[in-house]
C-alpha cells in the first residue's frame, strides 16, 4: 500500500514537473447505423442485391422444375418395367432407361446444390464488398466532418452499450447523412 501511494505521488510529481498540461479532447457521436439504414447509395446497392437473391431464386426454381420432370419420367418408367405384358427383352430396355433416368436425377440434384453453393458464395461475397465499400465511404465522411468540427475522436453511438449518453450537439449523424446522400 505504502508503495502505491508513492508511486502515485512520483507519477503525478513528475506530470508537474514536466510542465505539460493535459489536452481535452473534442468528442463526436454519430448513430452508424442509422447512416447505414438511410444511406441513399448503400439502399440502391441493398436493391440490385435482392434483384440478384430473386434471379438466383428463380433458377433454383427451374433445376427443381427439371428435376422434378426426371423423378415423374422415372416413375412412369418403373411403372412400365413393371408391367407383365412386357417381355423379357422389353422389361431389360426399361430398365436401363430407369437406371439412365436415376442417373439423371443424381446429375441435376448435384448441378442444383453446386449451384446453390456457388450462388451463396456469390451473393455472401457481394453484399461483404458492398458493405465495405459503403462502410469506408461513412468512416471517411465521418472523419472529414469529425475534423470541420475539431474533434479528435468520432465514437459510434449506435453501440448500446458503448455511448451511454451523447448531448445533441455532439452528434453529427445527420450532416454526415446529408452529405452522402448528396454525392451522387
Amino acid at each position: 500500500m505504502k508503495s502505491t501511494i508513492t508511486l502515485f505521488a512520483f507519477l503525478i510529481s513528475a506530470v508537474l514537473v514536466s510542465g505539460q498540461s493535459a489536452v481535452t479532447p473534442k468528442v463526436v457521436a454519430v448513430d452508424i447505423e442509422m447512416i447505414l439504414k438511410n444511406y441513399s447509395k448503400l439502399q440502391a446497392a441493398q436493391q440490385k442485391l435482392e434483384a440478384s437473391k430473386k434471379n438466383a431464386q428463380q433458377e433454383i426454381e427451374i433445376f427443381k422444375e427439371e428435376g422434378r420432370k426426371l423423378v415423374e419420367k422415372a416413375k412412369e418408367q418403373e411403372a412400365r418395367s413393371k408391367n407383365p405384358a412386357l417381355s423379357p427383352t422389353a422389361v431389360q430396355e426399361a430398365a436401363a432407361q430407369l437406371q439412365d433416368l436415376k442417373v439423371q436425377i443424381k446429375l441435376k440434384e448435384n448441378e442444383l446444390l453446386d449451384y446453390v453453393k456457388r450462388t451463396d458464395a456469390t451473393l455472401k461475397q457481394r453484399f461483404k464488398n458492398m458493405l465495405e465499400l459503403h462502410m469506408k465511404e461513412v468512416r471517411d465522411m465521418v472523419a472529414v466532418i469529425a475534423k470541420e468540427k475539431g474533434a479528435d475522436l468520432a465514437l459510434n453511438k449506435s453501440l448500446e452499450d458503448f455511448v451511454l449518453y451523447s448531448a445533441a450537439y455532439f452528434d453529427i449523424t445527420q450532416t454526415v447523412l446529408g452529405r452522402l446522400n448528396a454525392i451522387k
